[in-house]
Order: C-alpha cells, then structure tokens, then sequence
C-alpha cells in the first residue's frame, strides 16, 4: 500500500496509449459507429494545483466583519461616540476622536489579531473547512481608492490594509485553505444595507458611472495582485447586488473581459441578485465562450427574514431547504455556491421552543442546509465564523460545527490508509469502469439511433480524462505533503467538465486545424461527466 500512490500516479503520466487495446482503427464509414480510441488520442494536461484549489468542493465559513466592520458582529473598532453601525461610521468616529495615527494602528491591531491560530487551526483541523470567504472593501485596498469617495477624509488608515488581506491569505494557505475575495462593500453601495460600507441606505453603485468605474478598477487591481496566488480560488465582484439592479449584467461583461486581460483563468463570482434562475442562464452564456473567465453564481440562503419565514414553524423551515433552481441545468456549464446561511430562525418561527429542543432542530436545520449544497452546489459558506460574541450561537460557525449541524463531506475527514485504500480499489476498477461506461454509452445510442455514424472513441478519451481528473483532485492533499488528513473531489464538475470541452477542442483544433468537424465532441463531454462520476463513486463520494 505504501507505494500505491507513487504507482497510480505514474501511470497516469505515463500511460501513454494504453487505452487503444490494439491496433489503430480503420478510418468510419459513414454509418459505422466507432468503438475504439483513435490512435493519436489527445490527452489533456493534468489538473494544476491552482485547478484543485478553485474547483474543488469548498466546505468553507465567512470570516465575517473583519475588514468590514459590522456593528452587531464586532464594536471594536467603534468609537464610543460612533452614529451608526457601518465601515464609516467606525473610522470617521475613531479618527475624530483619536486622530488619524491612533485610528489606523486601532484598525492595524485588529486586522492582524483577531484571527489566532488556535482560530486557524480550529477551522483546518475541527472544522475541516477548504475555503474561507474573506468580505473586504474597496476602502480596503488603499488610499488611491478612497479617492473622490465618502472615506476620502479616513483613507491614511488604510493604507496598509492591503498588505493584511494578503497576509490573511498567506496564513489561511499555510493551513492549507483557500480564499474566496468577495468585494463586500463596492462604491456608493450594491445594496442599502451597512455591511456595504456605508449608513446611506442607498443603492448608489447602480447607474453612477464613476462608482462603476471605481468598481472595475478595484476589481482590475485585485486580479492583478492575485493572478500568481494560486490558494485565492476566486474573486466574488458583488455582494447581495440589490433585486433587478440596473445594469448589472452589463457591469459583470465588463468585469469579466478586464478580468480575462489580466487572468483568464480566474473564477469570477456574481451575485445572483435575489434571483437565482436568471443568474445561472447568464452564466451559462458567459460560461460557453472560449477563453472568458469562469462564472459561478452567488446566492444567500436565509429563511429568518422574510414574512413568509416567519409564519413557518421549524420543521416547515427544515422542509423548505432547496436549491431547487439548479434542477435540469447539467451539462450547460452552471454553476452555483451558497455564500451565506445560517441555523438561524426567526423567534416568531421558535415560539417557545428553547433548550434542548431548539438545540436539536437547529442542528437538524443545519444539516438539511449541508446536505442540500453538498448534493447541488459547488460548495457553501457558513455566516459566519468570527464575532465578538464568540462561539456564535445559530449565527455561528464554531457552535454549529461543535453541535454537528455543518459536517464536512464525509472523505474529507478520512485518515490516510483509508484514503489510499479507496485509491487502490479505483486503480484496479478502472479498466472494468471505464469498459462498462463505454459499452453502454455505445449501446444506448445504437438503439437510440440505430445505424447512424458517431465518434464514440471520444467519449472513452472523455472518460479517461474524467477518471483521471477525479483522481488528482481526490489525491492533492496526499500528493503535497498537506498535514491535513482527507480527500478532495471535484465540486464544480459541470464548470470543470466545460472547462475541459474547451481544452479539448482547442487541442483539436491544434493538431488538425479550424476545420475539424466538432459535430461530435459532445461525446468528450459526456465521457468527462461519466469518468468523474464513476470514480467517485467507486471511492465512495456518492
């Protein structure tokens, strides 16, 4: 067994055609469906490790108000005479009442304390969380950016908040967790609410086309500064934009195409705007050209604030968890994260239930949730992990991590033999998986098309791809020396199979020029789909 993973890994850089049991075929007939792999098979690079960490399943929590101060989470950064409860009114009250110095080493204090590594730790090793989603600020990225904005007066106390972001990155990596950047608070305010920066109340960042082109330029910079980090898996561009924003769409078209001029191969994260549906069929569009940044979907789960939720009682709640927008949506490049829920209800929900009982269904609530966007989505991100009032109650990820209602994936807790044992008995399926998967793909479309010509060696190198694919992800933490225990596997399958389609046809069209007839590339991307799906289940992930 010890040697098992060495082994499964050199075989699959080194296989060469091993797949084509045989001679090359003779070139189809029209008519003739095809079973064998063709001889000069195209086989896709392996996964990187920036691949790994930004399509993997993210198991993750918000780190909360941190950068951007929210009142009822933290009053540190509060002065005693502060007016409201957002980023501004902290700074202004701490600069008017200590001056400008005393202001930025209060903030300097906090950014680099409040997260421990006891907190780090907790999170890796406890929690077991991949990725965290870090809300930051336009503020947050220096004085330049403060420039002709409400935090102008205040912008010397950012002046190295930047550097801290980057650290907390720095850290997070060195536990072997990712980021997630989300521009939390963007100019003049995606939505009304404080967390966007301001007490204004105000959605101003919608028709303003000097707040827009802040919040491109902020967007622009942080690609740039992120492009070489391999452990920040996306950048999220808006924050609850509110419902039907005025010119939303067109804001991400310009986001994505100076993101792609800066890093093609970043993943952009958009909020769905209270909206979900509409959201995943732009992305789909977005998701469909050739060499556009990536595109995945951010929508917030609550059900503690709306009339309706509050008229429901805890188990009609806990019946209520779906994500169902997502159904029928695979194969079209969708793809969805749950960037902020909770355990928490309202009280009119809880009436008088307290103790032990609410205890209970609050964890039940919690892991409905999980299961849910383990089973749906690309990952999720509990609200949230740090406050002033820690372990957090229903708000908080460390109570409900302790009270069993936000449980990892099963495998990303396993032990090591465990995990190698799993690989060895994939290693030894795989020649009789991927036989069977050929066969009844072949079958299936015989029957379904009887006598016409398909190209169905395309799906075997799809499934081969897939397979291997699988495989990588589920072996990083083996394969880097990680000190973390458990196994990874491909969250964003449908991106990722999109992803490969669009390497496969430019591979294609590499080795036999723009002409080649794609008519039956579909068969690459079904075979991708299946190869993934038939290693995790053998190994256990489904």
């Amino acid at each position: 067994m010890r040697n098992a993973l060495k082994e499964i890994t050199d075989a699959i850089k080194h296989r060469g055609n091993e797949a084509h049991h045989g001679p090359p075929p003779v070139p189809p007939r029209p008519g003739q469906n095809v079973l064998l792999a063709s001889e000069n098979e195209p086989l896709l690079a392996e996964p990187l490790e920036r691949d790994v960490l930004a399509y993997r399943y993210h198991h993750g929590t918000n780190l909360g108000a941190i950068f951007v101060a929210e009142k009822w989470l933290f009053g540190t950064v509060f002065a005693p005479n502060a007016q409201g409860d957002s980023e501004l009114d902290a700074v202004a009250s701490q600069v008017t009442t200590y001056g400008v110095d005393a202001a930025r080493k209060t903030f300097e204090s906090f950014w680099s304390t409040t997260m421990t590594p006891q907190d780090w730790t907790f999170l890796a090793s406890t929690a077991n969380v991949t990725t965290v989603r870090l809300p930051i600020g336009y503020f947050s990225l220096g004085p330049k950016f403060c420039r002709s904005t409400p935090f102008e007066p205040y912008s010397a106390v950012y002046t190295n908040s930047w550097q801290y972001i980057k650290q907390f990155v720095t850290t997070a990596a060195s536990y072997g967790i990712g980021t997630l950047i989300d521009l939390h608070a963007l100019p003049g305010g995606a939505n009304g609410d404080s967390h966007s920066g301001t007490s204004s109340h105000q959605a101003a960042l919608w028709n303003n086309p000097q707040n827009l082109k802040l919040a491109v330029d902020c967007i622009k910079f942080i690609a740039s500064e992120t492009k070489d980090i391999p452990f920040v898996v996306g950048i999220q561009v808006v924050n609850e934009a509110i419902y039907n924003a005025p010119g939303m769409y067109q804001f991400y078209d310009s986001v994505i195409t100076e993101v792609g001029k800066i890093n093609s191969h970043a993943n952009i994260y958009i909020s769905d705007g209270w909206d979900l549906g509409t959201a995943l069929k732009y992305s789909v569009g977005v998701n469909a050209v050739r060499g556009s940044c990536s595109v995945i979907v951010d929508t917030h789960k609550y059900y503690c604030f709306s009339d309706d939720d509050k008229k429901l009682n805890p188990w009609q709640i806990i019946d209520k968890v779906a994500l169902s927008e997502v159904d029928g949506m695979q194969g079209q490049g969708a793809t969805v994260i749950v960037g902020e829920y909770s355990c928490v209800m309202d009280g009119n929900s809880w009436g008088s239930i307290q103790g032990e009982q609410r205890k209970e269904l609050a964890t039940s609530f919690g892991q409905k949730e999980v299961h849910t966007w383990q089973q749906k989505s690309g990952g999720s991100f509990f609200w949230t992990y740090k406050m002033a009032w820690m372990p957090g109650g229903e708000w908080g990820f460390s109570e409900q991590t302790a009270n069993g209602a936000v449980p990892a994936p099963t495998l990303a807790i396993a032990e090591k033999p465990d995990i190698e044992s799993r690989l060895a008995k994939a290693q030894q399926s795989r020649d009789d998986l991927k036989r069977a998967s050929l066969a009844q793909h072949v079958n299936y479309w015989n029957a379904a098309a009887p006598g016409q010509y398909f190209e169905h060696w395309r799906y075997q190198d799809g499934w081969e791809n897939g397979f291997d694919d699988a495989l990588i992800f589920f072996t990083y933490r083996l394969n880097h020396g990680s000190r973390r225990k458990g196994a990874d596997r491909i969250g964003m399958s449908d991106l990722w199979t999109k992803k490969r389609e669009t390497e496969y046809e430019a591979l294609e069209e590499k080795e036999h020029g723009p002409s080649v007839n794609k008519a039956f590339f579909w068969e690459f991307g079904h075979g991708v789909r299946q190869g993934i799906k038939d290693f995790e289940r053998v190994v256990g992930f489904s």
